[in-house]
């Protein structure tokens, strides 16, 4: 791992993180993983496995990046700030290619970058309003009495309003949140039911109306901006620099929305 050190930290290093932590799940391990750097900290999910159906990375690379320095290979960068370090959405035929992909290499000990043209079946989705799905006394989302892993989605008067990925019924990957008219509201990552990176909220006119930076293992809010409708800046937090900041809030599947 020392031997890809970066000579100097990426100055978009946290919107890598962002990209990083925001890509799609393909084999996940509940737990942590220890940083073999030496730090003594530990990462939540890291021994899973992300994709953003071209590039296959571990679910702690993002902490290495953001707290090592760890150099990524050119072309992934290049990959990566070219969607404005946004993962493209997932195509799922490819991610259920990537999956198998990974569990082969995962058996064989091969790694690193793989094309995959493989027409598959789509992914599990499933409609929050479907009499099929449940919530248990752990607050873990159910379909037909089981633990969910997938997709969730919600509709209002027939229009999507939101997207959320779940695993083993917790919420664990990207998600969004549409106005009725179809502008994007919100956009957040969950690692094992908490907040990482950064979430954001837009105002139905479709200005930015809020960024919030959340700690690598989602115990805390590290910063917060907002601005008006007109994109004047209204406030400007970050941790250590005054008030406690607001609890986050997250949705609940099925809660209602305003």
């Amino acid at each position: 791992m020392r031997d890809f050190l970066a000579p100097n930290p990426y100055e978009d290093a946290g919107r890598i993180t962002e990209y990083l932590l925001g890509g799609h799940e393909v084999f996940s391990v509940m737990g942590s993983s220890e940083d073999v750097l030496g730090s003594g900290r530990t990462v939540l999910g890291g021994d899973s496995v992300l994709s953003d159906g071209e590039w296959i990375w571990r679910g702690d690379l993002w902490f290495y990046v953001r707290t090592h320095d760890v150099e990524l290979p050119g072309e992934f960068l290049a990959r990566i700030r070219q969607h404005d370090y946004l993962v493209p959405a997932g195509n799922e035929p490819r991610m259920i290619a990537v999956a198998e992909y990974v569990a082969a290499s995962l058996r064989t000990g091969r790694s690193g970058r793989r094309t995959l043209d493989s027409p598959m079946p789509d992914a599990t989705r499933i409609d929050i309003d479907d009499p099929e799905v449940d919530m248990d006394r752990g607050q873990r989302l159910l379909y037909r009495g089981e633990p969910f892993t997938g997709e969730v989605e919600e509709h209002l008067g027939g229009a999507p309003v939101s997207l959320d990925s779940y695993v083993e019924g917790v919420r664990h990957g990207p998600g969004r949140e549409w106005y009725k008219d179809g502008t994007l509201r919100s956009e957040a990552t969950a690692r094992e039911g908490l907040p990482v990176g950064t979430s954001r909220e837009w105002h139905p006119n479709g200005v930015l109306a809020a960024e919030v930076e959340f700690s690598g293992n989602g115990t805390a809010m590290v910063a917060e901006r907002r601005w008006d409708e007109e994109g004047r800046p209204t406030k400007n937090w970050h941790a250590g620099r005054g008030k406690t900041p607001p609890t986050a809030k997250w949705h609940r599947p099925g809660e209602d929305r305003e």
